[in-house]
């Protein structure tokens, strides 16, 4: 059977699709770029916004189409979404042969088998996480996501993720360990450990290791260049977390810490556990602690009964140049949250307005920061050439700045010291300083 998979959603989307690609594979499915060469049309979805809900609906639409000049695909929807809507997905889009939750991933090739016999199937129960990348069937990579952690139980009142992902689960440490050699002896270099409060890493396990415990141990395995983490929760830094980064070479000085809201009545609304100054109390500890430390975060406008003095607040933590690289989204209600029940719902030209606003005093304030790194140099891993061009290279510094430079295919995986000459709102230009 030949797959096509389409991922919508964040970082931990991306490496669900990895795994059931590899689940696929070690059923003999081939793995194909074109959805009209597949036999198994797969979208893998998010739940976080409407948006990306839409795109997922569409897509299915355009490959119900093709269903219909042959009828023998199987078309199935996994993922975030396919949980929380459940049954119902198969109402929206009769097309829908199939339907998998996100922690029944390694399920999907016996359920489509099953679906190919012309009866809806669906799987949302909790299964085994299995034993993650293979070298034998899984893409190599400069780069790479791990999840140590499924779930959240912050249930932040606007955030459907809890509903779809389930209560917090935390994979024993000696599989992660074991997950990450194997991806460091195929030629990774950087690894992102991921969870959706990946500060709360450890609390279910027997021996309660902590985030801070799985850095160090991380950080012991040969070969590791960088070690990235996401994502914390504000209100669940602890002191222990902020020393390992500090002492841990390995680390990179780089975090991303949502905000979402600079106004203390927004963030209560939100359920965040935290207020403005609170976050940023713990930015200055954590800028003290690791010097050069950028900051990326995420903001939500137009939560129900944000008010133009709530946003102004927000746009004040904008001003503040604290941050590098930010995500701006339109408050999008979900289904079955608090803030879906919530009055004084913003109108969509309130929204777009105030994202227009906030998305301009970032862009400011993000390039006013990448400006100042111009004439410096500084070690880049180069991880892939550049999306656009093809004829350059792309890498990151440790302090997670995208750099574009010239350079040989032959650089990719190896950290090189590069001169910035030019910055724009979310990227840098360099020049290597060694011959090519």
């Amino acid at each position: 059977m030949k797959v096509y998979i389409k991922t919508y959603g964040c970082q931990m989307n991306e490496y669900d699709s990895e795994r059931l690609a590899q689940s696929l594979l070690e059923d003999g499915c081939t793995r194909v770029q074109e959805a009209e060469e597949a036999d198994l049309l797969l979208v893998n979805t998010c739940t976080v916004r409407k948006l990306a809900e839409e795109k997922a609906f569409s897509l299915i639409g355009r490959w119900a189409k093709m269903k219909k000049q042959r009828p023998d695909l199987i078309i199935g929807m996994v993922g975030c979404l396919a949980q929380h809507l459940q049954k119902q997905g198969f109402k929206r889009s009769p097309a829908i042969d199939f339907m998998a939750g996100p922690r029944a991933i390694t399920q999907v090739p016996k359920i489509a088998k099953q679906a190919g016999c012309g009866k809806p199937v669906s799987e949302f129960g909790v299964f085994e996480f299995g034993q993650g990348w293979n070298p034998k069937y899984g893409e190599r990579s400069v780069t790479a996501y791990v999840d140590v952690m499924e779930g959240c139980d912050q249930f932040c009142a606007y955030c459907a993720v809890p509903l779809a992902r389930g209560r917090e689960f935390s994979r024993p440490c000696q599989d992660i360990l074991a997950e990450i050699r194997r991806r460091v002896a195929s030629g990774t270099r950087e690894i992102t450990l991921l969870g959706q409060n990946i500060n709360r890493y450890g609390y279910n396990l027997p021996d309660k290791p902590d985030l801070a415990e799985l850095l160090y141990r991380v950080a012991e395995i040969p070969g590791l260049l960088r070690l990235r983490f996401l994502t914390g929760h504000p209100k669940d830094f602890t002191q222990r977390l902020i020393r390992a980064m500090a002492e841990i070479p390995q680390v990179c000085e780089s975090i991303h810490l949502p905000l979402q809201s600079g106004s203390d009545t927004i963030l209560r609304a939100m359920k965040r556990g935290y207020t403005a100054n609170d976050y940023s109390e713990l930015a200055q500890q954590l800028r003290a602690a690791i010097p050069g430390l950028t900051i990326s975060t995420d903001f939500i406008v137009g939560f129900p009964g944000e008010t133009e003095e709530n946003f102004q607040a927000t746009l004040e933590m904008a001003e503040k140049n604290l941050f590098h690289n930010a995500y701006c989204f339109k408050y999008s209600s979900r289904e079955d949250t608090v803030a879906a029940r919530l009055p004084d719902q913003v109108s969509r030209e309130v929204k777009e307005n105030r994202l227009a606003r906030l998305f301009r005093e970032l862009e400011r304030s993000a390039l006013n920061i990448r400006t100042s790194l111009v004439g410096s140099r500084d070690k880049v891993l180069i991880e892939k050439p550049d999306i656009r061009t093809k004829q350059r290279l792309q890498g990151r510094t440790r302090t997670n700045h995208i750099v574009n430079l010239e350079g040989p295919r032959e650089w990719i995986g190896k950290e090189i010291e590069v001169e910035i000459t030019a910055a724009k709102n979310w990227s840098l230009s360099g020049k290597a300083m060694q011959e090519v």
